[in-house]
């Protein structure tokens, strides 16, 4: 009875720690779920998330075993990629890591580690999980060299991707790379733009060697020179297509142009290559005369051309040219690319810096050489924005004031006051301003205009004021929404003292004589004494102490910078 009784009482025990296990599971389940992914200045122990009791090894290619040992005292990268989007960008920032690896894994200082991480989410579409996901898996793998945990510890991987995030939870297309030190230390937990942006001189791609890189080149912008930018302590020289070593130093005292170039997969653009027969016309042309190189800087790695370069396909490219080059995956390549940022980053607008022009001893940069190069041709040589503004203002030169009213008998109207004929202009200072909508912009410049008009009048000094009012012509409906724009910003002309005249005919030679100046046909124009053109802006700004602002001479190649940044978008 007694031994009947302890049994029992053991199975009844039993029991109930079952049933007590079984109430605290849920707690357990959400004390799981709580637990906050890992994030850079985590630590970690990379031996008990990589490892099984079942499993002491990682896998590189599909037979060799790599023991956990093996991965003492290294930098570690867990690089996480699904296995059911493809996407180009997974693409590219494994064409980076493998540079990357391929530098630095001799040396026993790296290793990466590929994780497949399936996403069942990610699976609604069928004709997405069409193929297996081993053979996926496999199809991937099969381009990465470095180690990678076995498709069929599905264990082992969705945990990984369960305490690093979740992929779906970065991205379900791009790439999550996490870079860990040798104590465990998660330093980045978005690699993926580190390899880009800084390759193997990045390593470790701790922020401490990011920001030693990026003060590096501050300083070789601040302070720069042909030697800083292209020489590196293993190269002193560049080539030519013939396999003749150009000492860098030699170019010291030139205008050096460095040539950003992609190679485009064949089909993707048939006009791409159009720019390198225009720079060539123009580069044979110079260096006949002036002191002039192009440097090639052959992007390999980019979005557009991490599948489509090698060192045949540069080859290949760089012999049609008659210029310089670095040498293919140079890795200064990646640091010019990262200093003039190139391709343009997502961050910014504008032009790309496809053509940099730095000058002798780099007294200048130049980051839009191309733009001025194509708009402006030779003649605008060194291709710089105060060439191209000084092209510009010789034109401006030229303009006069007659040859907007060549009718001596053309009249203006004024508010309170009889018309004003042209021929009564003469020997006056004068400004013509032209548009309506953009005057509300400048509300502060035209207050202090109107008070010294009113100053100015009647004395030796004074000047006139043409306001080239809207004219608006065509349907009835037009004419109904420029009468409702009218209302919103009233025509400036309705409380101003000066002079008004009917805008210029869409096709007049008028109008485009304005147009050559001002950017769609809007802002000032103010001439001497003479007729001549001595400022042209559509961003006017005004001093109270500046009194002989819009007339003062000296200023059409100001104006013009200001107006070429505005036109092509080119950044200040």
């Amino acid at each position: 009875m007694m031994t009947f009784s302890i049994a029992r009482s053991m199975k009844l025990g039993r029991c109930s720690k079952r049933k007590k296990k079984t109430l605290l599971s849920p707690t357990r389940k959400k004390r799981r779920a709580s637990v906050q992914p890992i994030k850079k200045g985590d630590k970690v122990d990379l031996s008990t998330l990589l490892f099984t009791k079942q499993r002491d090894y990682l896998l590189r290619g599909d037979k060799q075993r790599v023991q956990a040992k093996q991965l003492a005292g290294k930098v570690i990268v867990l690089c996480f990629m699904n296995l059911v989007h493809e996407h180009y960008y997974w693409m590219q920032e494994t064409t980076c890591l493998v540079d990357i690896y391929n530098e630095l894994q001799p040396k026993g200082c790296l290793e990466v580690i590929f994780v497949g991480a399936p996403d069942a989410a990610l699976c609604s579409a069928q004709e997405v999980c069409s193929t297996p996901q081993e053979q996926r898996f496999e199809e991937r793998y099969s381009l990465m060299p470095w180690l990678t945990i076995p498709f069929s510890d599905l264990k082992t991987r969705k945990h990984l991707e369960t305490r690093f995030g979740g992929i779906a939870g970065f991205s379900d297309r791009y790439p999550v790379s996490f870079v860990i030190d040798p104590e465990g230390v998660v330093l980045q937990d978005n690699g993926g733009f580190y390899f880009q942006e800084y390759g193997a001189p990045g390593y470790p791609f701790s922020d401490e060697k990011i920001n030693i890189i990026n003060s590096e080149d501050d300083a070789a912008i601040q302070h720069p020179s042909i030697t800083t930018l292209l020489a590196s302590p293993e190269r002193n020289y560049v080539i030519s297509n013939s396999g003749d070593q150009v000492l860098v130093s030699d170019l010291e005292d030139k205008v050096v142009a460095l040539y950003f170039y992609e190679e485009l997969p064949i089909g993707e653009s048939p006009d791409a290559d159009d720019l390198t027969p225009k720079i060539e016309m123009v580069y044979r042309q110079l260096a006949k005369n002036e002191n002039f190189e192009i440097v090639l800087i052959y992007a390999h790695d980019t979005v557009y051309t991490y599948d489509c370069t090698t060192e045949a396909s540069f080859r290949k490219t760089f012999s049609k040219m008659p210029w310089l080059a670095l040498p293919f995956k140079d890795p200064n390549c990646k640091r010019l690319q990262r200093i003039f940022d190139h391709p343009l980053s997502l961050k910014d607008l504008g032009p790309d810096p496809t053509l940099v022009i730095i000058g002798p001893h780099g007294n200048f940069i130049e980051e839009y050489g191309v733009d001025i190069l194509l708009n402006f041709g030779i003649a605008a040589y060194p291709f710089t924005r105060k060439s191209a503004a000084k092209l510009e203002a010789e034109k401006a030169k030229r303009v006069k004031l007659e040859m907007f009213w060549r009718d001596p008998n053309t009249f203006f109207r004024q508010k309170d006051g009889p018309d004003v004929r042209f021929s009564q202009l003469a020997g006056k200072r004068t400004i013509i301003l032209f548009g309506d909508g953009w005057f509300h912009n400048y509300v502060d410049f035209f207050r202090v205009l109107k008070a010294r008009y009113m100053q100015m009048k009647n004395t030796i000094e004074e000047f006139e004021v043409i306001h080239i009012s809207r004219e608006v012509q065509g349907s009835a409906y037009k004419q109904r929404v420029a009468a409702k724009q009218c209302l919103k910003h009233p025509p400036f002309s309705q409380d101003s003292p000066w002079l008004t005249h009917p805008a210029f005919a869409y096709e007049s030679n008028e109008r485009k004589l304005m147009l050559s100046i001002l950017r769609y046909g809007r802002g000032l124009l103010a001439f001497d004494k003479d007729g001549r053109l001595v400022t042209g802006t559509t961003s006017p700004s005004i001093e109270r102490e500046d009194a002989d602002f819009p007339f003062h001479s000296g200023s059409l190649e100001n104006d013009a910078v200001i107006e070429l940044e505005s036109r092509f978008h080119w950044h200040s």
